[in-house]
């Protein structure tokens, strides 16, 4: 063979390569783009469009991790739920107790104890949406870079 044969030879088995490196990459960004979730405030988004919570629960079935960190965080939002309505609730009492029968001491007590379920509530609140996040994170890493078995 002579060196030009050689030389064209490596040239072409590397732009083959160059080639399907590109490929992959596209294939990976579309996957990233349009298959990953991601949280805009409230709101979860796939795609450019808001998964409802049914959609949202059937994205984590893909990843073990990902759906265990889903279920705590959902766990986290119902407490959170609980405890706020609690704190609603007492708010309310208060309300209806300063109005109308003028009892500091038990006014002041039912204030201290809607703050505490408020605050407890804040902090549920907190670890769902922490839990949340991870759980997303997981959830779009086994999605990109699939655990091997």
């Amino acid at each position: 063979m002579t060196k030009q044969k050689l030389l064209l030879i490596l040239f072409f088995c590397i732009s083959v390569n160059a080639v399907a490196q590109i490929h992959n990459t596209d294939s990976l960004k579309s996957i990233y783009t349009n298959q990953s979730i991601y949280r805009d405030g409230y709101k979860i988004m796939k795609g450019g469009e808001m998964l409802s919570t049914k959609q949202l629960s059937k994205e984590f079935s893909m990843s073990n991790l990902g759906m265990a960190q889903y279920e705590k965080a959902m766990k986290d939002k119902k407490k959170s739920t609980i405890f706020s309505a609690i704190s609603l609730s007492i708010g309310v009492s208060n309300l209806a107790i300063l109005v109308f029968s003028k009892n500091d001491r038990l006014s002041t007590g039912l204030l201290a104890s809607q703050v505490a379920f408020g605050i407890v509530g804040s902090r549920f609140r907190y670890l769902s949406t922490k839990n949340l996040d991870r759980a997303i994170w997981q959830r779009n890493k086994d999605l990109l870079f699939p655990p091997t078995q």
